[in-house]
């Protein structure tokens, strides 16, 4: 019904503000790196990144996968 309506619109909402926040920090990861005044600065620039993008790439596919796990209580109740 109209909660599963409500569910799947918040998980679009969600899908598109991650892909919008992975491209901002790729863009900003990437002129960091081509400003680096030196090869170690951009690799150490590069392995942050990795690392942040790695931790929240995690965080926001639990969120996600919790979000369709509710999705899936309510349509079965149903």
């Amino acid at each position: 019904g109209s909660e599963m309506c409500i569910r799947d619109r918040a998980i679009a909402a969600e899908w598109t503000e991650y892909s919008k926040k992975v491209f901002e920090d790729s863009t900003k990861a990437f002129e960091k790196i081509i400003g680096a005044k030196s090869f170690e600065d951009a690799v150490e620039i590069q392995s942050k990144f990795v690392k942040k993008s790695y931790d929240a790439h995690i965080a926001e596919m639990t969120k996600l996968g919790e979000m369709y796990t509710s999705l899936m209580q309510t349509t079965f109740k149903s």
